[in-house]
């Protein structure tokens, strides 16, 4: 509850919809707090650290930066692709220069794709998924890219992370002897 609250209010500061930015959180990490994805993409909005500095998180596994960070984030992209909701959640995957890329239209890459309309389903306005379809760069791509996989999940593992004498983050499978480790779920897609 304390999550979503927090999600909530950053979302109506900066003029969001707080259920479809929900919906992008229960894609990017289930509401977890502790996740990190094989590209390096950390915390409840799945935030890169690139990314997240561009918006003033310096900490993106803290949850408060996470999540402004993230709002900051979406927020920009809203206004860089107004009123134009599939290209925002597009860009917010996949970077917008690459939205930009394909004439502003959803990039061709499966993981886009699925990303888009996972999370315009899952918000449930059926116009977003047809303005969605015309927005492909690639227009056989919905069912190239997304109907197969509609109801795939990803792969969470348990590991743990660390941090060495020179300040550098470690994974591993097990727990490592000699440090205080933070149990994390690792997102494998």
């Amino acid at each position: 509850a304390v999550i979503r609250q927090k999600l909530k209010t950053a979302c109506d500061r900066r003029g969001l919809d707080y259920e479809l930015v929900a919906s992008l959180v229960r894609a990017e990490s289930g509401f977890r707090q502790q996740i990190v994805s094989k590209k390096g993409a950390v915390g409840l909005m799945q935030l890169l650290p690139a990314t997240g500095r561009r918006f003033g998180c310096k900490d993106p596994g803290d949850l408060d930066q996470n999540i402004e960070g993230g709002t900051a984030f979406l927020a920009y992209l809203k206004t860089l692709f107004p009123g134009e909701t599939p290209l925002v959640l597009a860009a917010y995957n996949s970077g917008e220069n690459a939205v930009g890329k394909y004439g502003n239209k959803i990039p061709p890459y499966a993981e886009t794709v699925r990303y888009v309309f996972r999370i315009l389903s899952d918000y449930g306005k059926p116009e977003l998924i047809a303005r969605a379809k015309q927005l492909l760069a690639a227009p056989g791509d919905y069912d190239k890219y997304y109907t197969p996989f509609k109801d795939a999940k990803p792969v969470l593992r348990v590991m743990y992370t660390y941090f060495d004498a020179k300040g550098i983050r470690h994974f591993t499978d097990a727990p490592p002897s000699g440090t205080s480790p933070t149990l994390i779920v690792f997102k494998d897609e």
